[in-house]
């Protein structure tokens, strides 16, 4: 009944301020995709999937059984270091996490991205931090819950000047941020950090209420500031908005479209969330009965309700049940049953093929089922397709294997996510 509520509240109070079709009752696609939900699937642990520090593909690398890490752009594939246990990129770096704790990047180095000091491009792994537990592009959550950053974020700091310049504008060496960290997560403009206490702290771009401080002036935030309690996770991502997860599983969002509610404070989305991603314009969550809920834009139908029902959806619609895990691209969503079965639906935007090559765009309004036995997916520069045996598989445009209208495997004996 409170979830009901919740979903009603929301349509009510964004219907006078939106001139877009909006959704007003939950749609249950009638594709046979989408089979009705079994007896015998058991309802998910309220216990959300836990924040993978040791992620074990980007999109340019992946670490195999043995820890060593080889890259995935070329062919034959190249060893570039051992003893790995995590690896991590943003749009020109790359950083591999070895097993004592330290951290090594490379890469284009033009605003400082790599974090050696220098602006210097780097061909080959150098040291940047030690005692590290987890990273995520440029930036680094130490064991003792010190929270580093270092490259081009100080961008976001000069309040609109163009004038930007490396030596001035960039910091290319890890700068402490925030002290008792467990997580963190940041997309180039803005950050998130959640400490020991469960405190959501956050700085950066806010040009869209996206930090949900009750306000959205184009200026930037450059000092953390505490935004509310008993917080578990977070996530931030293009389309300038964010959603946070509270102790009771509830899911909250603000900033991006919300702002059209003209209040840029976290509005409650939806109940027992267990997993959940976001695109450029679409979210998505799980619910602890396995269903899965979209909403926002759906002009490439990457709701999976089809792209006759309406354009943008600001409620949750019911898509699909017995999902486990959601993986979520610009415009395409992959979801993982309780089978393994790897499900895809929206639109062959930049990096993803789907059901053609990129330059076709052809979309797919409604689910559909790619392969069995998946295990986890990176979407980046293409999709990776991690199964349960350690083969990796990619799907999408490759410069060493072109383009792949159906998965290629590409290596055996990677190393599993934990």
């Amino acid at each position: 009944m409170r979830l009901f509520c919740i979903l009603i509240a929301l349509i009510v109070f964004t219907a006078c301020t939106s001139t877009a079709p909006i959704v007003d009752s939950i749609h249950i696609p009638s594709s046979p995709q989408t089979s009705p939900p079994t007896e015998d699937f058991v309802p998910l642990s309220l216990e959300v999937r836990p924040c993978i520090y040791h992620q074990t593909v980007s999109s340019n690398m992946a670490i195999q059984t043995d820890g060593s890490v080889w890259s995935l752009g070329q062919t034959p594939a190249e060893k570039i270091k051992e003893s790995a246990v995590a690896v991590s990129d943003n749009p020109h770096a790359s950083f591999i996490l070895l097993e004592d704790g330290t951290l090594w990047g490379m890469g284009l180095n033009t605003w400082g991205e790599v974090g050696d000091s220098t602006f210097e491009d780097k061909d080959e792994p150098v040291l940047i931090l030690e005692n590290v537990r987890m990273v995520d592009g440029s930036a680094a959550l130490l064991n003792d819950g010190n929270l580093y950053r270092w490259g081009h974020h100080r961008l976001m700091y000069r309040n609109g000047v163009n004038d930007l310049n490396p030596e001035r504008d960039a910091t290319p060496y890890p700068v402490k941020a925030l002290d008792n960290v467990v997580y963190f997560v940041q997309d180039g403009l803005t950050v998130f950090a959640i400490q020991e206490d469960g405190s959501l702290w956050g700085w950066g771009h806010n040009g869209r209420g996206e930090l949900g401080l009750g306000h959205a002036r184009d200026i930037p935030v450059g000092e953390p500031v505490r935004i509310r309690d008993d917080v578990q996770r977070v996530w931030v991502g293009s389309g300038e908005r964010t959603y946070m997860l509270d102790y009771e599983n509830t899911l909250w969002g603000t900033g991006g479209r919300y702002w059209r509610r003209g209040n840029y404070i976290f509005v409650p989305i939806l109940e027992n969330v267990v997993d959940f991603g976001m695109g450029s314009f679409h979210s998505v969550a799980v619910t602890s009965d396995g269903r899965l809920w979209t909403w926002g834009e759906n002009l490439r139908g990457q709701l999976g309700i089809g792209k006759g029902v309406t354009e943008f959806a600001y409620a949750p619609v019911y898509v699909m049940d017995q999902v486990v895990r959601v993986y979520v691209g610009n415009s395409e969503t992959v979801a993982i049953r309780e089978d393994g079965s790897m499900w895809v639906w929206g639109g062959a935007g930049v990096g993803s093929l789907l059901r053609g090559f990129e330059r076709d765009y052809i979309n797919s309004d409604i689910p559909f089922k790619v392969t069995d036995n998946v295990h986890s997916v990176y979407i980046g520069g293409g999709m990776h397709i991690l199964k349960n045996d350690g083969t990796l598989w990619r799907w999408g445009y490759d410069e060493a294997i072109g383009g792949a209208h159906e998965p290629v495997l590409i290596m055996e004996n990677v190393r599993l996510p934990y």
